[in-house]
This record gives C-alpha cells, sequence and structure tokens, in this order.
C-alpha cells in the first residue's frame, strides 16, 4: 500500500495557493432577509416545564424569524456545493444522500437550513435510519445511548459493547464518537456538542474530574438545546453541573461567619470563558478595578455551598448553610437567589446581555465553529464581526438562541464567502473522513474507520474529547493543527494507511466479528452509459470529501486520483487526462476478485484526497 501511494507525499506539500483569491458574485444584489427576527415576541408563548424552564413545542423556523441586515446567499450560490460545506462545518458532513443534497440545493435556503440543522435526537434526511434501531427508546443523550449499546439488546456486536458502558473510562467519549458516525441519529448533536465541552465550556477530565461527570454535563448541554431553551440557561446547566464543580473545586467554597473560604478561579471563568465578559472594555466596569473587586468576589461569595456526595457523583447539591443567601452585586445588578443555583441562572439570564457578551459570544461562536480570519481585527474583519454582532442581538435572550444564529449564519453571504478560512482540527478531519468513508450503518457498527481513535492506534492519545491539550481554554485548534508537523503526520499517516488497511483491500474480515466488502457502487453515480467512467468517479469524490466545486482539483490531482481509479498506481508524467478519465471503474462486477479490486481503488484514490492540503481546511466559496 505504501509502495502504491508514494506518491502522496509530492502533492502534501503543496501551498493552498487558492485559499486566500478569488470573489464571491451574484447575478443580483440581495436584499436583507426580510422578517425581522422581533416577531419572536408575538409568538405563542413556550410550555413550562417543571423547574419553570421554556421548553419549546415546535422549534421556530428560520424562514419565520429572520435578522435586519444579515444578507442571506442567493438561489445561484446555494447549490451543492455551499450544502456540502455546511454539512462539513455543523455536521461533520453527516450521512445524507446525494439525491437529498441535490433536493436541499434545490429549495431556498432558509427552507433548507431548517431541515439540516436541529437538536433533535434523530434527523432523518441527514442521517437516514439503517437497518438497526441505534437510538433505543431514550433521548439520545449519551447516558441513555451508552445503556442501550451496552445491553443485551445492543445493535453492536458484542465484542465492541463494553466501549459504551457510561461509567467506564473514555466512555463518553467513545459513545458521542460512534453516535457522530451511526446513521440513524443526528450528528450536528454530537459535533455542536463536542465545541462545546472541548473550546467552549470546557469540562478536562484531566483535571479530576471523572468521565460520567464529563459526559453527564455534555447532556445537560444537549438536553437544554434540544428543548430550545436560551442560551444563557444551557450555560448555566454547565455552570451547575458535577463536572464544573469538580474540575474548578467550588465544592470548597462557603461562607463561615459572614467571610468567603475559597478560590475564584470559576468565578472569573464563568464570566470569561462561558460568556465572553473579560471587564475591560465598559468604563463602568475598569473604573476602581470594578470587575475584579466587585465582580469577581461577589461571583465566588455566590459559588458557595455546592457539594458533591462522592468524588465522583453527578449530582450537584446546593445548599444555604454556608451560602450567601442575600443578593449580591455582580455586573452592577442586584443578583438574587435562595441557592448558588438559583443565582447562577438569574446571574446567566443578566450576563448574556451584557456589552461584553454581545459583543465577544458570537464571534467565540463563529470562530470556534467556521471562521478562523474572525481573529483578524483588520476593516474587512470588524465588519464580519459587526454583522454577527447584529445577529447575535436579536437571538441572545431568546429560546432557541443558539441554533437560529447557527442557520442564519450557515446561510449568510459572510459564511459563503472566499474570505472565510476555517482549518480542520484532528477531530473535524477524522470524523468527516470517516462519515465519507463510511457507506452504509453496518460499517459504523463494526468501527470500520474506528471513530473513536482520532489519529488512529499509533497517535491514539492525541485528540479525545473530554481532555483537552491546552486545559480550561481548550482543546487543539485547525490552526494549532495547521501549524503542527506531528498533527499533519497523523493525518497523512492515518489516511495512506489506516484507513486503508482497514477497509481490507476492499473486503475485510473478523472486523469486530463481522466480515463484508465495500460497495462503492451503492452510492457512486453512474455516467449516462451505466458505467463508472474514471472522470466522473474522480470529480465526485473530489467534491464529497472536499467540497469546494472542483476549485482545487487541478491537473496534478486529476492525473494521481484518475491514475489510482484506473489502474492502481501512481501517475506518470505526461499522461493524457482524457484517456485516463475515459476509462471505467470495476464496481458493479460480479467477479469478487475484480470487486475488491475496484473498491480497493477506490479506498487509494480516496487516501490520496484526504492527504492533500485541501482536506484540511474549508474556504467558504
Amino acid at each position: 500500500m505504501n509502495k502504491q501511494l508514494s506518491g502522496l507525499g509530492l502533492l502534501s506539500l503543496l501551498v493552498l495557493a487558492g485559499c486566500g483569491s478569488g470573489s464571491e458574485t451574484s447575478k443580483e444584489t440581495t436584499p436583507p432577509v426580510a422578517d425581522a427576527i422581533d416577531h419572536l415576541a408575538s409568538q405563542a408563548q413556550p410550555a413550562v416545564a417543571s423547574g419553570g424552564f421554556p421548553v419549546l413545542e415546535r422549534p421556530v423556523a428560520l424562514s419565520a424569524v429572520s435578522v435586519p441586515d444579515a444578507r442571506v446567499v442567493d438561489d445561484a450560490t446555494w447549490d451543492e456545493t455551499a450544502v456540502r460545506k455546511v454539512l462539513q462545518v455543523f455536521a461533520w458532513g453527516g450521512q445524507p444522500t446525494d439525491q437529498q443534497i441535490t433536493l436541499w440545493a434545490n429549495m431556498s435556503p432558509r427552507a433548507a437550513i431548517d431541515e439540516i440543522l436541529t437538536f433533535a435526537p434523530t434527523n432523518p434526511k441527514l442521517s437516514p435510519a439503517g437497518e438497526a434501531n441505534v437510538l433505543g427508546n431514550g433521548d439520545g443523550s449519551l447516558k441513555s445511548l451508552g445503556a442501550y449499546w451496552s445491553g443485551s439488546s445492543s445493535p453492536f456486536p458484542v465484542r465492541r459493547r463494553y466501549e459504551f458502558v457510561f461509567d467506564y473510562w473514555r466512555a463518553p467519549h467513545a459513545i458521542m464518537l460512534q453516535a457522530a458516525q451511526t446513521r440513524g441519529l443526528n450528528p450536528v448533536r454530537y459535533r455542536i456538542g463536542a465545541w462545546e465541552v472541548s473550546y467552549h465550556m470546557v469540562a478536562n477530565t484531566n483535571a479530576t474530574i471523572a468521565w460520567k461527570q464529563a459526559g453527564t454535563m455534555y447532556d445537560a448541554i444537549q438536553t437544554a438545546l434540544t428543548a430550545g431553551r436560551p442560551y444563557a440557561e444551557v450555560m448555566a446547566e454547565a455552570a451547575t453541573s458535577a463536572a464544573i464543580t469538580r474540575q474548578y473545586q467550588t465544592y470548597d467554597n462557603r461562607i463561615k461567619n459572614g467571610s468567603f473560604q475559597g478560590n475564584e478561579d470559576f468565578a472569573r471563568e464563568f464570566h470569561q470563558l462561558f460568556f465572553g465578559v473579560l471587564g475591560t472594555s465598559q468604563a463602568v466596569d475598569t473604573q476602581g478595578d470594578y470587575h475584579e473587586s466587585v465582580t469577581v468576589k461577589n461571583t465566588a461569595r455566590m459559588l458557595t455551598d455546592i457539594t458533591l456526595p462522592v468524588w465522583d457523583d453527578t449530582t450537584v447539591r446546593f445548599g444555604t448553610q454556608n451560602h450567601n443567601t442575600g443578593a449580591l452585586e455582580i455586573l452592577h445588578q442586584n443578583v438574587a437567589g435562595a441557592s448558588a443555583r438559583d443565582k447562577i441562572f438569574a446571574l446567566a439570564k443578566m450576563e448574556i446581555v451584557h456589552p461584553d457578551s454581545l459583543a465577544n459570544l458570537p464571534i467565540m461562536i463563529a470562530q470556534g465553529l467556521a471562521d478562523d480570519t474572525l481573529a483578524k481585527n483588520d476593516t474587512a474583519t470588524e465588519a464580519k464581526k459587526a454583522e454577527l454582532r447584529q445577529i447575535w442581538a436579536k437571538l441572545a435572550d431568546k429560546p432557541n438562541g443558539l441554533l437560529l444564529f447557527l442557520r442564519t449564519y450557515a446561510i449568510s453571504q459572510q459564511f459563503h464567502s472566499a474570505a472565510r478560512v476555517k482549518y480542520w482540527t484532528p477531530l473535524d478531519h477524522h470524523m468527516m473522513a470517516g462519515n465519507g468513508q463510511t457507506l452504509s450503518q453496518k460499517e459504523a457498527l463494526i468501527a470500520l474507520y474506528e471513530p473513536t481513535w482520532v489519529n488512529g492506534v499509533r497517535n491514539r492519545d492525541e485528540y479525545v474529547v473530554f481532555n483537552p491539550t491546552n486545559n480550561v481554554f481548550g482543546h487543539t485548534t485547525g490552526v494549532d493543527a495547521s501549524q503542527n508537523a506531528d498533527v499533519f503526520r497523523a493525518f497523512y499517516n492515518r489516511a495512506v494507511n489506516e484507513y486503508n488497511g482497514n477497509a481490507r483491500y476492499g473486503s475485510y474480515s473478523d472486523q469486530a466479528g463481522v466480515s463484508g466488502r465495500k460497495d462503492w457502487a451503492s452510492v457512486a453515480p453512474r455516467n449516462k452509459a451505466g458505467a463508472y467512467d474514471v472522470k466522473s468517479t474522480a470529480e465526485w469524490l473530489w467534491q464529497r470529501f472536499i467540497a469546494d466545486g472542483l476549485k482545487n482539483f487541478g491537473t496534478e490531482e486529476r492525473q494521481q486520483v484518475y491514475a489510482l481509479l484506473g489502474g492502481g498506481t501512481n501517475a506518470v508524467a505526461g499522461a493524457n487526462l482524457d484517456q485516463l478519465g475515459a476509462q471505467t471503474v470495476s464496481l458493479a462486477t460480479s467477479d469478487s476478485r475484480q470487486h475488491d479490486a475496484a473498491n480497493l481503488r477506490m479506498n487509494m484514490a480516496i487516501g490520496f484526497i484526504l492527504a492533500t492540503p485541501y482536506a484540511m481546511v474549508q474556504q467558504g466559496r
């Protein structure tokens, strides 16, 4: 395999020269989106669940509530490439059929995005159900999936079930990544959830947190998002979790004889990391060092009488005996509540509309998920930030606020602009590669592409969800990865060795006790003659994994992919592309040896594509 793919090294040295060039054009000027989101106020009030938190009976559709001055892409720009870019960013590509992608491309952007981005446990259009019921009777939480997948009625092979026992070491990591590659669920939940716990509201199992505590925090975030609760409440749920209590040791905080005893760590990070409130941009916060001397110190007094019955317990108790029961001045407002939990929820509601949070949180979200260029401070970037802030200001404290923000952003001209660039993290690259190569639910259930080993068995400890490299400040970013030779080496080795090795050269045996054959004929498109010609198949593969509208599928790339598909060999200098492209790939043959050989060539071509620089970054257009 290494000999056959030795030509990968040359192309992997290519510079992504086209990444910053080009311009976005449209046939006509797109008007601002109609229907101001102020109409949210006139929507029917949501039902109220136990605890007084609103639960939306039906998520509000973006087509019904949109944002002034957010410019939506025109129909010409909203094509299959645009849809695939959205899928890569928000669902690690998902598992939709090509036919479904075409349907979304032919819909209006706002109608399509309502179907693509949801926080429901399942999304049949994004991840069609397979032969087995993978949800069980649960709610899609990691805990419920773990109980079902590790039990006697599990759809998984017996030898894999132990991986999903929720209380076991790394089980929440394994359950989440497996779910993201398993048909019949909703990969958006797991992609957004992974960002929340790895980059935003970080839970680190290296900071004495039990794995089940990290998984329970993740579930609390997802449950709140699925219920359509305002984003402030989503963050408050995370802040009151056992994982955060353990990580910041707020269980040691108490009021004794009127004095505070404990630490101020989470009192500071609650504002900074969760809400983006630094206390440095407003004169009232900097005067007299108000933020540190009043807001942070009183937040610490708020975070008192919080206990864990046992160190690894997932249930937190909020008492009053050693708590500052009176109201506390925080952010120039009085925060009242009988317990720390009550005050945290009250403060979160205030903080989400603080000027710092309104300015910083939407940038944190958009930059973290989709656009590394937002780190810049030039005039053009500041204009992009201003638009994001305008969108967020209308949504920050509303039910379904995060979901509506993501939907609005995902169909904006800003998102689909050549000026947007996102470098993939090791997790992004691996999950998209796995989703693109996994052709059936069966392949996911037997872990043909090892979703839980992000960098493969040779690099298994480099990237683990709930185990961030930068502690509370988050995991390895895409920018970090792009500048790290070891990460590139892991990408490269995984692409050219392990993905293809796991596919067993077109067939596989004893994969978690299961044998079978790859069947690219089940998804690859035929030409008008009913055959799989090399040119069409190569372009389809490039678009499936790179999603750039073939923009970067140049002569050198075509020569190598055509050569691998047509003959299983490296490209030869001066080869005729037309002749190479006219060859056929025998994917539909009934001869088992020819079938395996054809599918092996597909795997080899994919390995090459995944090892190119273009598989490690996305440009908006």
